[in-house]
């Protein structure tokens, strides 16, 4: 079986495959694979689940334009949920763990140990409140689609917010991981970095892929279901203005 340190560098998401089975792969490099999976009682085809699974990430349904809105909110909570309580936690750690002198990139080092917990903490906020607005004004769509009885009711409580509005308010948070790229030189690997600093990188230019992707589900398909949906109404409330 390999090293720890040879199945890392060839491939940087065993890193949080370990990551996720209670390992810190820093710790362990010159541990075998076999010696962990000994310790835990696993064997090596459960982590090998387990690296495919985290490989895949944040990769959307082939469907996923298809999608009813209630459940495409429901997709794309799940995914805040992946970005808050695993994905920014796991980076800020591996950035936690890096050493603070006696390195080639301290200055990098200290960049990314200030810049990463604030870019954490904007997209926390931002998802939150995303979930608590526009997402509460798209299921709100979403019922008086399915309740007619209850759309003027429903209409009078998302009558004065449009999804134009929502869409361009989205805008300002399109790149969030500007700074951390800049910072970065997008995502170079310096020429002599620890193996802990080049799964940072790596892990930094995943994460930046999976809010593009997240980003292009939200402005391509739910904005648009919802703008659609926003006008179906809109058409029949007036019909219903004009024949009381």
């Amino acid at each position: 079986m390999e090293k720890i340190k040879d199945l890392v560098s060839e491939n940087f998401i065993w890193a949080n495959v370990l990551h996720h089975i209670g390992y810190k792969f820093y710790d362990c490099l010159e541990y075998d694979i076999e010696q962990i999976c000994q310790e835990l009682h696993i064997n090596f085809g459960y982590l090998s689940n387990k690296l495919e699974e985290i490989s895949k990430r944040l990769t959307p349904p082939k469907k996923i334009a298809e999608y009813n809105l209630d459940v495409l909110v429901q997709y794309l909570r799940s995914s805040h949920h992946w970005f808050i309580k695993y994905q920014f936690p796991y980076i800020s750690n591996l950035i936690e763990a890096l050493p603070t002198q006696n390195d080639e990139n301290i200055s990098l080092i200290r960049d990314l140990q200030m810049l990463f917990p604030l870019l954490r903490e904007d997209f926390i906020h931002h998802i939150h409140e995303e979930e608590d607005t526009l997402f509460q004004h798209i299921l709100l769509l979403d019922e008086g689609q399915k309740n007619p009885t209850k759309l003027n009711k429903i209409y009078k409580k998302i009558e004065h917010k449009s999804i134009q509005f929502f869409a361009l308010e989205h805008n300002t948070h399109d790149d969030e991981m500007k700074g951390i790229r800049e910072l970065t030189k997008n995502y170079q690997i310096p020429a002599q970095c620890s193996i802990l600093m080049k799964v940072i990188i790596l892990e930094l230019q995943e994460l930046e892929k999976d809010l593009k992707i997240h980003a292009k589900i939200e402005d391509e398909i739910l904005f648009v279901k919802a703008l659609q949906t926003e006008k179906k109404l809109k058409s029949q409330v007036a019909e219903l203005v004009k024949w009381n």
